[in-house]
């Protein structure tokens, strides 16, 4: 009995630490990959045309970032019922037609999860600021 009791106080106190560690480094500024996407997101749009995509990123379960091109990405977010989508392998989007709209499903698995917002990213802005960044980084690291 008493095993079980410290087992569950050794369960209860790792995960204490892991979140007052996720919330220092937070309040540090370290940015995690949705704060990224999320300072670049542009206002909604009702729809994108993607025939294909590039690639995806996700975010929780309920955003991805969604790339039909190199050049060009999109912050979706769906309904928070999408339980599997931040350990999903595969996504797909059921649609009719080349476009994404806010009635489509992003389909994850056995889910389908209802698009709730569109919006897209400053992909241009995202990089010329990782390119600035680390212009300064490689500045700092040079200075005497």
């Amino acid at each position: 009995m008493s095993l079980r009791i410290l087992t569950c106080l050794c369960l209860a106190a790792l995960a204490s630490a892991c979140a007052s560690t996720n919330t220092v480094l937070r309040a540090q500024g370290a940015d995690t990959a949705a704060d990224r996407y999320h300072k670049y997101a542009l206002a909604p749009v009702d729809s994108f045309t993607a025939f294909q995509f590039d690639s995806w990123t996700s975010l929780s379960r309920t955003e991805v970032v969604i790339w039909p091109r190199f050049d060009e990405a999109y912050l979706v977010k769906v309904w928070d019922t999408c339980f599997d989508l931040p350990f999903a392998q595969r996504i797909g989007i059921s649609r009719t037609g080349a476009s994404v709209t806010k009635f489509d499903k992003l389909v994850v698995g056995r889910e389908r999860c209802p698009i709730s917002e569109i919006r897209p990213i400053d992909i241009k802005k995202m990089k010329a600021d990782q390119r600035a960044a680390a212009e300064a980084d490689k500045a700092k690291a040079s200075a005497p």
